[in-house]
């Protein structure tokens, strides 16, 4: 599903929900991730994942056309890593 919108209509087709109820339910969830992330708490999704927040460290590096060395600041990612039965749902064993 690439879109908002996408995912909004399935979660109503497969519970039961208005959109706008759907849409509200997607609308929490993304707000609840953004909260917990910017708080240094890590959100579990169950059957799906776990999202963290990964810390990459301040680093120097080479501008790619002068050669000059420049500082870049530490900065912040998101992390997912799936769940062992989504790992398995991707990756099946062909036997």
């Amino acid at each position: 599903m690439d879109t908002k919108t996408q995912v909004v209509s399935a979660l109503a087709r497969r519970t039961g929900l208005t959109a706008q109820q759907a849409a509200a339910f997607v609308d929490a969830l993304g707000d609840i991730a953004r909260e917990e992330l910017a708080a240094g708490r890590e959100m579990r999704l169950h059957d799906i994942g776990t999202l963290r927040v990964r810390t990459l460290p301040a680093r120097q590096t080479r501008h790619p056309r002068t050669g000059a060395v420049l500082s870049v600041g530490a900065t912040h990612s998101v992390a997912f890593k799936p769940t062992l039965g989504l790992r398995h749902t991707l990756n099946p064993k062909t036997s």
